[in-house]
């Protein structure tokens, strides 16, 4: 009986070891995931600098004539 201790003992750890590695394999895919969706933020942002580097320019130019475009682009940075 005492001969089976150890073996239960090891069964355990063996399965706490099983359930570590399995969390630690779900973190690590976490963090690739992450690391795809901070690209993708990183692509949206520049995208939107963009064009608002271009509206910028058009208001520059002909933002008296268009006081609806300034209206606007003001509502939109005020949600960015």
């Amino acid at each position: 009986m005492a001969e089976l201790a150890p073996v239960g003992t090891i069964v355990k750890i063996v399965g706490t070891a099983g359930e570590i590695a399995s969390q630690l394999y779900g973190i690590g895919s976490a963090i690739g995931q992450a690391g795809i969706e901070v690209r993708l933020i990183a692509m949206n942002l520049k995208s939107t600098s963009q064009v608002l580097s271009h509206l910028s320019a058009v208001l520059k130019s002909q933002g008296r004539r268009q006081p609806d475009a300034s209206r606007i682009a003001e509502e939109s940075l005020n949600i960015c």
